[in-house]
């Protein structure tokens, strides 16, 4: 999203749950089969109503909401249901569905004093000079090059992304003359997730309003189309774009909505999901749609993150390609999220986008994060599809093989690396277009996949989610903190964190008194662990969305 910062806390986003994701059954069950058995899990282990609804057309994956009228699942009851469910014969996983925390935080709630104060300081409102042509983002990737190169000869090729369906989860769209294409903007193959009709548009209302048109007038702007003369044009401005609202803000991020975006797109045939969204912490049911999309010959890409001190989800996981920002004169973009986790970098600083105000007029503008430098890298992939022809990659690799394909050019061919780059923190380099297209194609698909590729190499000390979350301490201090906190040892903290892994790793993303506790323990001084895990047990955001189970380990 834009980076707009605010203290105001009427701008914070409160966590909440919408309900319960489920898994049930085994994988030669019929859709129908599935569904039966998922009601007849609720029933026999939740009380009171429920609504068991699909996430997708063809998987075992339901989401178990309370009826309208009936007060809302608090998190910390969530979390106790999420376990029960789990004790069920039939039931796969569980968790619970959270609206929370999006892709850039509130620092004042949201970030520890330290995580403050190792923030950038913000920059005047001045824009660099080199951003005044329209497209620089464009010419700094080499997007026209790429353009013009000759096709590969195999009789597929196509410019422009043309033929490449891009499916894009976020706010939705508008009448914006930068993506009003009726034959592109492919509105009626599109879902709002948020109230469940297929009218995807976008209201204008909450916060950062347009975000959707915005980040697909990056990808699919048209050469002719202009507001005032001033112009956006996107890195693949022939593809087509299907408006997939999950969000009326993406400072809010649904688990369950985008999980549901991503199996709808698969399922309709969509090339290419491209995520100007995230959260801070992780979801399995999150996975296994990425994955299922995956399969299907979906590539997937998303943005690091803003402001958050570590790559957000679902930008984190290794089956998506996780995009930073960078400015016109190749500096990595301040605020922009960083980590091992970064494949590569791409405009993302003083951006051209298109802008929908909320009285009802339209603009062109400058805007700021990592939601703008996906969008440009989506677009490149799409350039890359159809330059080698889509049907002509997946009958030589699979489809289940195109993700990795992309990724490995991308990463290892498809970039320009400034010198004294950090590639553990910004991935491989600035993305270029011309390389993308113009790399050799490999003669098979890699061996490990996509989920094997890095930019950089991963820490083999970095055994768990959790210890992403305090990238300037030592990985094995930060695990002896663990132990501490759960006053356990290394043998048997694998059945603490097999309960209570994901629920921890929910406190400690959305809590900084959570975090801010760890790093006290890790501190190489000796502190008792005692005070500290009272502190915590009576800190009051904990208290109110901690299990009990969980409250009374810590006790």
């Amino acid at each position: 999203m834009a980076a707009k910062r605010s203290s105001s806390p009427s701008t914070v986003p409160e966590t909440v749950c919408e309900g319960l994701i489920i898994q049930v059954g085994v994988p030669d069950m019929t859709p129908r089969e599935a569904l039966l058995l998922a009601q007849r899990v609720v029933v026999e282990t939740l009380r009171g109503r429920w609504d068991v609804k699909p996430l997708g057309l063809h998987v075992r994956e339901f989401m178990a909401v309370k009826p309208p009228g009936t007060r809302r699942l608090s998190v910390a009851r969530a979390w106790e249901l999420a376990a029960q469910l789990r004790q069920h014969r039939d039931v796969a996983a569980a968790e619970p569905a959270l609206v929370g925390p999006g892709l850039t935080p509130e620092p004042v709630y949201l970030l520890t004093e330290d995580e403050q104060r190792s923030m950038p300081v913000e920059a005047a409102a001045m824009s660099l000079s080199c951003t005044e042509p329209n497209d620089w983002a464009l010419g700094l990737c080499s997007v026209p090059a790429a353009w013009q190169l000759p096709m590969p000869g195999n009789g597929y090729g196509k410019r422009y992304g043309d033929g490449i369906i891009v499916g894009h989860p976020d706010t939705g769209y508008t009448q914006h003359p930068e993506i009003w294409d009726p034959g592109r903007l492919l509105v009626s193959d599109g879902y709002d997730f948020e109230s469940g009709d297929r009218n995807a548009a976008d209201p204008l209302e909450g916060l950062a309003p347009g975000h959707g048109t915005s980040t697909a007038s990056v990808i699919m702007s048209s050469v002719i189309s202009s507001v005032d003369n001033i112009y956006v044009t996107g890195s693949a401005p022939v593809a087509s774009l299907v408006p997939l609202r999950v969000a009326t803000s993406v400072i809010h991020f649904s688990f369950a909505n985008l999980t549901q975006a991503i199996y709808y797109a698969a399922d309709q045939g969509m090339h290419i999901i491209s995520m100007s969204l995230g959260g801070p912490m992780g979801s399995s049911a999150l996975l296994r749609a990425i994955r299922y999309a995956l399969d299907r010959g979906v590539v997937l890409l998303a943005a690091a993150g803003n402001y958050w001190p570590w790559v957000v989800y679902p930008a984190k996981y290794d089956e998506v390609i996780a995009v930073a920002a960078c400015n016109c004169q190749r500096d990595v973009w301040a605020h922009s999220s960083k980590g091992p986790a970064v494949d590569v970098t791409a405009p993302g600083e003083e951006v051209w986008v298109a802008s929908p105000e909320r009285d009802g007029t339209y603009i062109n503008r400058r805007g700021s994060g990592t939601s703008y430098a996906v969008a440009i890298t989506a677009g490149i992939c799409a350039l890359w599809l159809a330059h080698h022809g889509r049907d002509y990659l997946i009958e030589r690799y699979g489809a289940a093989h195109l993700a990795a394909v992309f990724k490995e050019l991308l990463i290892t061919v498809g970039v320009d690396t400034p010198a004294g780059w950090d590639s553990t923190r910004y991935g491989a380099g600035i993305v270029n277009a011309q390389k993308v297209l113009a790399a050799a194609l490999p003669d098979t698909s890699p061996a490990g996949g996509v989920q094997a590729l890095h930019a950089s190499a991963v820490p083999a000390d970095d055994r768990t989610a959790l210890l992403d979350y305090f990238p300037d301490i030592d990985p094995t201090q930060v695990h002896l903190a663990l132990l501490r906190l759960l006053n356990t040892n290394a043998r048997q903290a694998g059945p603490l964190l097999d309960r209570y892994g994901d629920e921890l790793q929910f406190h400690i993303a959305t809590n900084p008194a959570v975090r801010n506790i760890i790093s006290r323990l890790a501190s190489s001084e000796p502190v008792d662990a005692s005070p500290l895990r009272r502190e915590l047990v009576t800190n009051p955001q904990f208290v109110d969305q901690a299990s009990k189970g969980l409250q009374s380990l810590l006790k």
